[in-house]
Parts: C-alpha cells; sequence; structure tokens
C-alpha cells in the first residue's frame, strides 16, 4: 500500500461537471469541486460561505417585478411593477347600459382593467373612457349594481434603503402609482433602459412609455415619497418618425404607387411652381382680402409677397447710423422688415451699398436703424451720406397695390383665420385678430392689383383631409385596398406634397403628422409640422393627382411596438417590433424622441433654401433604421451598449458601428456584422470590462463575447462547460452583474434555483456555484443589482411556503465578512432575516392612573416578558432587576406592567433615579416567519433553534439586551473531488486517512463522510458556555481511518449562523486496497 497527499491550494474551478471528474491528470482538476452549495470562490483561491439575505418587505403578488434605478450613489431605487386585484376603488357608481357613471372621477381608469363589485359580471373590463365621469365596461351590469366598484390595475411601488416607501401625507400609507397600462402578463415582458431621471419601458403591445423621477422636498401629499421623490409615467411621444419605406403597390406585373391629395385644393395659376397668380382687391371695409374661388381653409399658412410701403429719410448719428422719416414721417417699419436704401446720383452714407437688403431695427415712430443680419448690430455711423434718401420695402412684385396690409413690409407670413366663398381674412399670428388694411396713397376705393401668393400651407395642429389615390391606375377599385385603413388610426405619417406621381420632377419639403381617422378613400391627419399644399401632375388622369411620396409610422397597436431600447451614442434606439422582428430605430442625436429622417436644408445655421426644389437633406445627426439582413430569421432578443452596439439574435450576436476607425453611427455611415453564429435567449446579457457575457438559445449555456485587439477580432467562448450539471435541469431566466466586492454574475433559472459564477477574464477564472436559499418550496422569482457607495446590493425576490400560504418577499444579499469594517455582530448567516435592535431601551415613569412607562419606539406587545436594568441611581419604587414584568396596555411610546398575564398594572409611587432600560426574551415583529423554525444570532454567539409564533414573536431561553438576528438557517457546502494519485492516475482502490482544513475567521464547521459526521471543535476548555468564542483561523486537523474503501469524496458543511472561509485542504489516501 502507498500514502500520498492531495493537496488543494484553492478552489478557483468551483464545481466540476461529472464529465469533468475523470480528468485528474489536468491542472483544473486540482482546484475543482464535487459538489458548492451556499458557497463562493473567489479569485485569490478561497472559498467563502455566502451571507444570508435580509427581509425587506413583502411584494404584492407573483406578477411583481423589479426595475433597478440608479443616478448615483444616493439615489438608488428598486421600482416593484406589478399587476394586482382591488388596487382601488370608485365610489356611487350607477348604471345606464354598458356605461356606468361616477360622481367620482375617471382619472385613474384605464381600457383594458378589471372591474368587479355587486352586479358586474366576473371577467369584465373597462373598453372606453369616455369622459371625467363615464366609462364603458365589457359586459352589461345588473340593476343591482353596487355604488362602489373595485379595479384590477397595475401598480408602481419604490424600495430605497432597505426599506418600502411610504408616501408623505398626514398618515402616511405606502406610496404607490395605480393605473399603469400594462396587464398581468405584459408586466412580465417589459424591458427597459435609463438615461438620467428617466426610465423608458417596453413592451411588444403597448406604446413605449417612461418613468421619470422628479425631487420635490416641500411636497406633504400622497404623490410623493417620503424621501421626497415623485414618481410619474408618460407616453413617450415619437417625433416624426420612425417610419416605414415609401408606398408600393404590385398587380399584375403593374407596379403603381398609393398617392395622397389634399381633399380641397387653392385655386391655381402656374401650378408648376405652385404659386398662386391672382387679381385681388383688399376690402378695408371688412378687413379682407378678395379673391373668388380661391379654395382657401381657415389654418392654412400663406405668403403675400408684393411691393411695399416707401418714403424717404435723412440719416445722422445716434449711437449707431439713424435714419428718420422725411415723407411720410411715420415710415410704418417694425423690426425685423426687410428693406433697402436707393439715393438718385449722389453717395450713400458709409456701411450702406445700393441693391443691398437690411433689416430694421430699434424702430420707432419716425426713426430706425438697420444691420445686415435679423437681430444684428446696428450699423455705425461714419457720415450721412448725400442728396435724398429713398427706402424700399422687399415684398417682391406687387403691380398698381394701393392698399396693403397695415404696418406690413418684407416677406412674412400669414394665416388665415376665416374665409368666405369670395373672400378671406389673414393675421400674423395663427390664432390672431384679422390684420387691418390701410390704403398707402389714400384713395377713397381700394382697385384691383396682382399679388403672388407664395405655396399655401396648412399650419401645425390643425386637421386636414387626403383622398388616397393607386397613381398608375385607372381607379382604386374594389378589388384594391387602400393603404391606409381604420387599424392605422394614431399611426404616424409623413407626406411630401411637393413630389409628382409618375413624373421625374419635383420637390422635397417633408411634414408629419398623426391619422385621426379614416372613411374609405378619406384620411384624415392631425398636423403637427405646417405643409405645402401638394403639387398637381400636368396628367390629366385624376389618379395621378397629390404626392406618391408619404411615409407611413413603424409602430401601431396592430403593427406592433418595439420590444427593446437601448441607449447608444446619445442616440435612443427601439429594437424588434412584433411583425419587424429584425428592425431596429435610431433616434436623431441628443434628441430621443425625434426619429426624422431628413431636415429641412440650412435649419441649423438658420438659412432655409424656400423656394428650391430640393429643400430637404439628410444630415449626420438624423434617425435611420435598418433590418437585419442574412440568410436566416434574425430575431433581435435584446441590445447591448458597449463601444459597438451589440444586438442578440436568434441566429448570432451582430454589432453596429460606424467604420472601424471612427465608430460614430451616422445614416451615411455605418456597419453591422455578425461576430458570432450562437444565438442568444431574450434574456438581458451582462458587459463585464470588454467582454459580453450572454444565455445561448436554449437557456443552458453561456457565451463570453471577448474583443481581441491583436487579432482585431470578437472571439465566443462558452464558460458554462464545467458548471453544466448545475444548469441543464433548467433555463437561464436573469443575469446580475456584481462587481464589488467579488466579481459575481448571479444567474437566476427559470425553475427558481439560484446559480453563482465568480469570472475574471484576465485571470481566465469561471467558477460555478448554486445557492439553495433557506425555507420551504423556495424560488428565487426576480434579481436585480443597485450600486450603493459601499457595494453592489443584490435584491431577490423570493417565493415561500410560510404557514401554509404562498408569500412573495424582497430580500437583499448580505454582506460578505471581509467587506470594509463590518463587525462581527454585522454578518447575516440566516435567509429572509430581521435584526431587532432591543439593545437595552431606556425608559422613564410617571404617574398617570398608576405608574405609566415611556420609552419611545419600543417595539414591546401585550403579554411579552421584560426586565429591568439599573446602571445609577434608584429604580421606581415598585420594580426591581432580575423580575420579570407582564407588558400590557401597549401604545407607540408607552405601556404597563404587571406581575402576572392579565393582572393589575403596578402603581406608581415614585418616578425612582439615575438611568434605567429594559430588556426582553420575546423578540416580536417576525410574522413573515410564522411557524418556521428559525436560528438565532447575537453577540457572536448561536441560540438554541425556535419556532416563531402565531403572532410572529420569538421567545428565548433567557432575557436579552442587545441586537439579535433571526432567520431561517443554512448550510454551506463544499464537496471535494476524488483525490488524485501522485502520478495523477486515477484508482479505484483507495481510502481516504486524513484531512488538513486551512480556515480563516470561520466557526460552526462539521465534516460528513461514509454517512458519518463529525464536528471540528473550535470551543477550548478555557471558553466557558454561554460566552462567544473568537472566530478561528489557522489549521484543523481530522482523522478519517476507518473510512472504509468505497468512499472518495468528503463533505465540508457550515451549519450555524456563522462564515466560513476554507483557504485550502490536505487529504492523506492510500491506494492498494480491495
Amino acid at each position: 500500500m502507498a500514502k500520498y497527499e492531495f493537496l488543494q491550494p484553492k478552489f478557483t474551478e468551483g464545481v466540476l461537471a461529472r464529465a469533468f471528474h475523470g480528468r485528474s491528470s489536468e491542472e483544473f482538476y486540482h482546484y475543482g469541486l464535487k459538489s458548492c452549495k451556499n458557497m463562493i470562490p473567489t479569485l485569490s483561491g478561497p472559498c467563502v460561505k455566502r451571507p444570508g439575505t435580509n427581509y425587506i418587505g413583502e411584494a404584492k403578488n407573483s406578477t411583481a417585478t423589479f426595475i433597478p434605478f440608479f443616478k448615483d450613489k444616493d439615489n438608488t431605487y428598486i421600482l416593484e411593477i406589478g399587476y394586482a386585484t382591488a388596487v382601488f376603488t370608485l365610489a356611487s357608481c350607477v348604471k345606464n347600459g354598458t356605461t356606468l357613471i361616477t360622481t367620482g372621477s375617471t382619472a385613474k381608469l384605464t381600457v383594458g382593467m378589471g372591474i368587479s363589485g355587486t352586479g358586474i359580471t366576473a371577467g369584465s373590463t373597462i373598453t372606453e373612457v369616455t369622459n371625467a365621469t363615464n366609462f364603458v365596461i365589457s359586459v352589461v351590469a345588473t340593476d343591482s349594481l353596487t355604488s362602489t366598484l373595485t379595479f384590477d390595475s397595475s401598480y408602481l411601488r419604490v424600495w430605497s434603503q432597505n426599506q418600502l416607501l411610504d408616501d408623505k401625507a398626514g398618515s402616511p400609507s405606502t406610496f404607490e402609482v395605480v393605473s399603469l397600462p400594462w396587464s398581468a402578463a405584459e408586466v412580465q415582458t417589459l424591458k427597459t433602459t435609463q438615461s438620467g431621471d428617466n426610465i423608458f419601458v417596453c413592451s411588444p403591445t403597448k406604446t413605449p412609455y417612461r418613468i421619470i423621477r422628479t425631487v420635490d422636498l416641500t411636497d406633504t401629499g400622497t404623490d410623493v415619497c417620503e424621501d421626497g421623490s415623485k414618481w410619474s409615467l408618460e407616453k413617450f411621444v415619437f417625433v416624426d418618425g420612425p417610419y416605414s419605406d415609401i408606398n408600393i403597390y404590385e398587380e399584375n406585373d403593374v407596379t403603381a404607387q398609393y398617392t395622397l391629395k389634399h381633399k380641397t385644393e387653392p385655386s391655381s395659376g402656374t401650378s408648376a411652381q405652385n404659386k398662386i397668380i391672382a387679381n385681388v382687391e383688399f376690402d378695408v371695409t371688412t378687413n379682407s382680402v378678395v379673391l373668388m374661388n380661391h379654395g382657401l381653409q381657415t389654418g392654412m399658412k400663406i405668403r403675400l409677397l408684393g411691393q411695399g410701403p416707401t418714403g424717404t429719410v435723412t440719416a445722422s448719428d445716434d449711437s449707431g447710423l439713424k435714419f428718420t422719416g422725411a415723407s411720410p414721417s411715420s415710415h410704418t417699419l417694425t423690426d425685423g422688415d426687410t428693406i433697402q436704401i436707393t439715393t438718385a446720383g449722389t453717395t450713400l452714407p458709409t456701411g450702406i451699398t445700393a441693391d443691398v437688403t437690411y433689416f430694421v431695427r430699434d424702430a420707432t415712430t419716425t426713426t430706425f436703424k438697420l444691420a445686415t443680419a435679423a437681430g444684428g448690430t446696428a450699423i455705425p455711423w461714419t457720415d450721412a451720406g448725400s442728396g435724398t434718401l429713398t427706402y424700399t420695402t422687399s415684398w417682391g412684385n406687387l403691380v398698381n397695390a394701393d392698399a396693403v396690409p397695415k404696418g406690413y413690409a418684407g416677406t412674412k407670413d400669414w394665416y388665415v383665420v376665416s374665409t368666405t366663398a369670395g373672400s378671406f381674412k389673414v393675421s400674423n399670428t395663427d390664432a390672431g385678430v384679422p390684420y387691418e388694411f390701410s390704403l398707402i396713397n389714400d384713395d377713397a376705393n381700394s382697385p384691383a392689383a396682382d399679388v403672388l401668393l407664395s405655396r399655401p400651407r396648412y399650419k401645425a395642429g390643425v386637421d386636414i383631409v387626403f383622398d388616397q389615390y393607386l397613381a398608375g391606375l385607372a381607379t382604386n377599385g374594389s378589388s384594391r385596398p387602400h393603404l391606409i385603413t381604420s387599424t392605422d388610426v394614431n399611426r404616424l405619417i409623413r407626406i411630401n406634397p411637393l413630389a409628382r406621381p409618375l413624373e421625374a420632377i419635383g420637390g422635397i419639403r417633408w411634414a408629419w403628422g398623426i391619422i385621426k381617422s379614416v372613411d374609405a378613400d378619406e384620411v384624415t391627419v392631425t398636423l403637427k409640422t405646417e405643409i405645402c399644399n401638394s403639387r398637381e401632375s400636368t396628367s390629366a388622369d385624376p389618379a395621378t393627382k397629390g404626392t406618391p411620396e408619404f411615409r407611413l409610422g413603424s409602430f401601431s397597436d396592430t403593427l406592433g411596438w418595439p420590444q427593446i431600447a437601448q441607449i447608444y451614442q446619445q442616440r435612443m434606439v427601439f429594437a424588434a417590433s412584433t411583425t419587424q422582428p429584425s428592425t431596429i430605430w435610431l433616434s436623431k442625436t441628443s434628441n430621443f424622441f425625434s426619429f426624422a429622417p431628413t431636415e429641412i436644408a440650412g435649419q441649423d445655421s438658420g438659412s432655409v433654401i424656400e423656394d428650391g426644389i430640393a429643400t430637404e437633406i439628410i444630415t449626420d445627426s438624423n434617425g435611420l433604421n435598418f433590418t437585419l439582413d442574412s440568410d436566416t430569421l434574425d430575431e433581435i432578443k435584446w441590445l447591448a451598449e458597449s463601444k459597438k452596439l451589440t444586438m442578440g439574435t436568434s441566429a448570432g450576436v451582430y454589432m453596429l458601428y460606424g467604420s472601424e476607425t471612427n465608430l460614430t453611427v451616422t445614416p451615411f455611415r455605418f456597419t453591422v456584422n455578425r461576430e458570432t453564429s450562437f444565438s442568444a435567449t431574450d434574456t438581458i446579457p451582462i458587459v463585464v470590462s470588454n467582454t459580453l457575457i450572454y444565455s445561448q438559445i436554449g437557456g443552458k449555456d453561456v457565451q463570453a463575447l471577448v474583443f481581441e485587439g491583436q487579432q482585431g477580432q470578437w472571439f465566443s467562448s462558452k464558460i458554462s462547460l464545467k458548471g453544466y450539471d448545475i444548469i441543464k435541469t433548467s433555463e437561464i431566466k436573469k443575469m446580475v452583474w456584481q462587481e464589488r466586492p467579488n466579481n459575481i454574475i448571479w444567474v437566476m433559472m427559470d425553475d427558481g434555483r439560484l446559480l453563482s459564477l465568480s469570472y475574471d477574464r484576465v485571470s481566465e477564472f469561471q467558477a460555478w456555484a448554486e445557492h439553495i436559499l433557506a425555507g420551504t418550496d423556495v424560488k428565487v422569482t426576480d434579481i436585480d443589482m443597485i450600486p450603493t457607495s459601499s457595494h453592489d446590493q443584490i435584491w431577490l425576490k423570493v417565493e415561500r411556503t410560510i404557514n401554509s400560504a404562498t408569500k412573495y418577499y424582497v430580500e437583499t444579499l448580505g454582506r460578505f465578512p471581509k467587506e470594509g469594517a463590518l463587525d462581527r455582530n454585522d454578518y447575516i448567516f440566516s435567509d429572509s432575516a430581521l435584526t431587532k435592535s432591543i439593545a437595552g431601551k431606556a425608559f422613564t415613569v410617571s404617574s398617570s392612573s398608576g405608574m405609566l412607562v415611556t420609552s419611545a419606539g419600543h417595539g414591546l406587545i401585550d403579554t411579552q416578558i421584560i426586565q429591568v436594568t439599573n446602571s445609577g441611581g434608584a429604580l421606581p419604587t415598585g420594580i426591581e432587576t432580575g423580575v420579570g414584568y407582564f407588558v400590557k396596555y401597549v401604545t407607540v411610546d408607552t405601556f404597563r406592567l404587571a406581575l402576572t398575564t392579565g393582572g393589575a398594572s403596578i402603581a406608581y409611587t415614585n418616578a425612582g433615579s439615575g438611568t434605567h432600560s429594559w430588556k426582553t426574551k420575546v423578540i416580536n415583529g417576525h410574522n413573515h416567519l410564522i411557524g418556521e423554525t428559525v436560528q438565532i444570532y447575537y453577540e457572536g454567539m448561536q441560540h438554541i433553534n425556535k419556532v416563531v409564533s402565531s403572532i410572529g414573536t420569538v421567545s428565548l431561553d433567557h432575557f436579552q439586551g442587545t441586537d439579535t438576528v433571526v432567520g431561517l438557517p443554512y448550510e454551506g457546502e463544499l464537496e471535494t473531488l476524488e483525490p488524485a494519485a501522485p502520478d495523477n492516475q486515477y484508482s479505484y482502490s483507495k481510502r481516504l486517512l486524513n484531512l488538513v482544513l486551512l480556515i480563516e475567521e470561520s466557526l460552526g464547521i462539521k465534516i460528513e463522510y461514509n454517512d458519518l459526521e463529525e464536528e471540528i471543535l473550535f470551543r477550548s476548555m478555557q471558553n466557558q458556555m454561554g460566552v462567544k468564542i473568537d472566530l478561528f483561523s489557522g489549521k484543523r486537523e481530522l482523522s478519517l481511518s476507518g473510512i472504509g474503501w468505497e468512499v472518495h469524496n468528503l463533505k465540508i458543511i457550515s451549519n450555524g449562523p456563522f462564515p466560513m472561509q476554507i483557504n485550502a485542504l490536505v487529504i492523506e489516501s492510500e491506494t492498494g486496497g480491495t
């Protein structure tokens, strides 16, 4: 027989799948484990017991899901969003058919919300919120309708600083936002991204929303949290996009285009330029423009171009070149008007050039100054020139006009504010008073004049009606579908009215709006920007009228909404709607809401081309969209931000960037590459340094996508192989990265199990472990992380069976023992634990119908037993140390004492002197663990386990006056692999002789082998019972002789509320037996 020692100096391989158990010649074998439960392998080598969990509170139900919010270390929250029944009530409801009427308000009601109450059929929902008091339900209510109805709703609650936040009302209650738009099923599909105080929320069946956080420290109402934060919900408002492609229709090998044409057109002259030259009169009596059959509509925006008033002026110095009216003395010019100055054969003032347009500024009734740009600096004084100076306003070509809008100078926008068949009135604002007209030459009549009306336009905010046609086909025909139907109501639309169907020449000036209604050929659009009147074709075919260039919005309730959001390079990025699962949409740069694909030329510089054909351009900052194009259906599952935008799909992982030399994405420069064909699930990935870690399709494998700089390529490696056995029984549902303190990826499985992967790519450190939370029928159903100033805090939603009922608790993972300067009393090695601070609270007594004890926030309950202590002075007469007193008549800050349960209160004699406190052996407030056997930790010691009573109390065996941790017991467990022989050969004939453990700051360790159990002793003869012993660091040796030849593995177990850290172990074995 040969003896040998197997040294395991570290545990950096974690648990190894059975496929690796026979590879004892490999180096990794020497650092692996057969099982690793509730233990964490660390990068430095030791394996440490995971902390327990702290009980924070109770989630509403199974639908509750977490959304983390992090702005900075002082503003971190977990938002709970779920769906619940009976969230709120509405009183005084009466029936009118399917319509219900309330004397209250329908402000909280939304379509789809569940409703219940006497007279309401089960399963009824709200189908319409008609107005502020009326709403409609899906099934007619009975005549016996109750006046108070209950409504189901999705909700939002806020957790922070290890508590569920209350509101700031006079009688605080839990802060809650109700009437969120999502159903119970939709809540489970939400995906989010955050920017500052905004969380953007996506669901495939609802338009995106944003959760907005504001702070108001002065508000004391129910709509503000106790920390001053306010939370509200708003729809994401899409501005000018995104859009689908320009429309095409194909029939019998004939390609046609849908067109839109204004239903009512202004009468036209030179339609090729979209201008109207007409003989008009100005009616100074009614302040109307007279033009028969003008076709204009209220709300249109037009331009009147013509020659304005003229006059003569003189020049002088007044802190700059100033002009004074000579004839007439009152010039009627206003700031911003455009004029030219001329003189007959003499000299203009220095700084003024003939035939150059200047802008009026500093205008008074009789004087004005000029600038070279609107709002620019006044031209300085040099000299007055010579001769008669004449000014003319720059209206354009107006022949023989004797009446004009009073004070009008230069080319200006005018709004049509009222119309008749033969006239219209205008104003310089969209809702202004009709403008006055005055006669230039003071004639008694206003003779006819030719006035140019350039590009009639409809203003933003008005409704306009289009007719839709199929250009290229004689008629629409009953068999030819309309492109725009009633399902497109509320969908965005973008229209270029200057384009012409079936002709090469056209202009570009896009406008956008929202489809308000559709009635066969008629489409009503609410404008969001002003729009020119559509041009006409020279063709006689009516189907060629209007514009073929319009684009419908990419999203609607019928088409679906983006399921994923991410922010990348100052753009909002959406991806994967129901009908476009492979498409991605990017907003404009630095404008998350606008997806405009073009800009008006010169808009950024203020120099807009008004009359050119190509008046819109695409800039680097415009929105863009594209669809992944490959030989497979690449359904986008998630987006992740790094230097490149990463897209996980059902057929691999793609990356979007500008170019290798300039990563900035623009409409002109973007590259999409598939970096790996390993497909992805919809589990959100995590980014660790330059490594992206994601769950592969099937949910049983984890891939790490790494950029190798030297080779300039991305490489994918499977990092779940060695832990496969603990993964394969279910699928990965969620992953969370905890960088501080130990580089851990927490993995939540769909069967409620919790795994961990300790990870560091540079060190090639990958160590899997399994975590089994204590309790009955326990499942982890959600997990998230929010960073704090000291550590990354893990939040869990845990499903538990408590007292035969299913509960959903919110719990946080405790701190690791070596984090910062934690005191030993801060350790939590129990699950769903509560720490009760009962450390000798001070009290005073007074006379109030007997002895009244005051102890602020004491937390005691009736019948609880306490003892009193004396820190100097005299106790009040009637009470003494060492005696148990029963608490009775409890209020928040006071109580009375009796010698027996239900006995008479102790009478008051005097208040005593000095400082006094009390202690108890009954700890209350553990209602969340009723009926559970709990372990108890205090002052570094373990109390014997107890069962929580039906009222949530735990009775100790002695009076306790310090912080006490009560929670569910769990064990940390390492199971070794079979020790490898010296020559690394696998041997079936061996037995274990001795075990040496190198331990650090640990207690409560036992060894299991061959159905035997042996505890490692840490209490010496010098350590008295009832006195804590120090955590042990050093070596412990255990003889295993007689273990037999069959057992080749050992289990090292931590079985108390204490830490365990195993730095290394040595197993002495021998071979050669039978």
